[in-house]
């Protein structure tokens, strides 16, 4: 009996436009994917059942923490031992800490979102998704996902931050760089634009 070794093209441009295909692939044949064709040697698991991400997220064995995760050899190449502002940035955001500074700065952000918080920001909330609502409306072809969905937190967030009007456009442009940008240094850019704002 032979067995079929699958690639995915996780990284690749097309499966980052559309990844819900290969998604359903992994599901179904490979739940629990290892990812060693990096050129970084590398090796990333990928989990694409929802049971597995719940208990992977649960055990503390599993870390967030690149430097943590790195063998030795790996880490001295590609993490600094001193990182600069920009690389710290984009590598030690709430989402990939662990604790007890992920606990600790949860809090923080929970504190900003308790019931009473979000029950103020709830009518200009409504405002904007109706102000994006109607632009959309205006256009021959709007699209939801591009004049809406993407733009409605980000603009509550500029708001919460105190973004002024005029750089809206602006923070959507770091914003999309960093969550999507297609190479590390238009991410690298945005970073240090965005400090240099703030």
């Amino acid at each position: 009996m032979t067995t079929v070794t699958r690639r995915y093209p996780i990284f690749n441009t097309a499966t980052r436009a559309n990844p819900h295909v290969m998604y359903a692939e992994m599901r179904q044949y490979d739940p629990i994917y290892l990812d060693d064709s990096l050129l970084s040697g590398t090796r990333y698991w990928f989990f694409s059942r929802y049971e597995d991400v719940v208990n992977v997220m649960r055990d503390q064995r599993f870390v967030k923490n690149v430097r943590k995760s790195l063998r030795p050899e790996v880490a001295r190449r590609y993490v600094p031992e001193t990182p600069d502002p920009v690389w710290e940035a984009i590598n030690y955001h709430l989402l990939n800490m662990d604790a007890p500074d992920h606990t600790r700065l949860r809090g923080l952000v929970h504190k900003a979102f308790t019931p009473n918080r979000v029950r103020d920001l709830e009518p200009r909330i409504q405002a904007i998704a109706s102000d994006l609502l109607d632009k959309i409306g205006e256009k021959p072809d709007g699209d939801l996902l591009n004049d809406f969905a993407f733009p409605l937190p980000i603009i509550v967030i500029a708001e919460m931050l105190g973004v002024h009007i005029e750089m809206r456009d602006k923070f959507r442009e770091w914003t999309k760089a960093l969550l999507f940008g297609m190479d590390e240094q238009s991410g690298t850019l945005a970073v240090m634009e965005f400090a240099q704002y703030i």
